[in-house]
């Protein structure tokens, strides 16, 4: 299921977006409702890398594993987030604009199996709604920018 798919221009070379997006110490800064971030296996930035966090939501802990599925410096960059049998593809695509600017977009999907289709509603929910995830891009700029 294709949840949403935004873009945003960020005031920073695309070498500069890239290592900052793909460096697991920002992990924190750019997702708010993230904490407790442990690299579960392989070497951070690189494909395979895998890694567990927490996500906050509404005050509860929800244990997530996550896992670099796609890494090709400077272009794309994907992340499958993967918690209670639903798994939230974060598809990131990065493209120069003139020497300075970057133009990030990012698709977000979500996939899930059997009797877990039925929590892709509230998927839907956290991925998209302002106080939960669907202000990932703009987080992701401004923590840029300010960097």
């Amino acid at each position: 299921m294709n949840v949403s798919s935004e873009t945003v221009d960020i005031a920073r070379n695309i070498h500069t977006v890239f290592e900052f997006l793909t460096d697991f110490a920002n992990i924190q800064t750019i997702f708010e409702h993230v904490a407790d971030v442990h690299y579960a296996r392989g070497k951070s930035t690189a494909l395979s890398c895998q890694f567990q966090q927490t996500r906050i939501v509404h005050g509860r802990c929800y244990p997530e594993t996550v896992t670099v599925i796609v890494f090709e410096t400077n272009t794309h960059y994907n992340l499958k987030v993967s918690s209670y049998g639903v798994d939230n593809i974060y598809a990131y695509s990065l493209e120069p604009i003139g020497a300075e600017a970057t133009r990030v977009r990012l698709t977000k999907q979500s996939q899930a199996k059997g009797w877990r289709k039925l929590l892709l509603p509230l998927v839907y929910h956290l991925l998209t709604r302002p106080e939960h995830d669907g202000r990932h891009l703009q987080v992701l700029k401004a923590a840029i920018e300010r960097s």
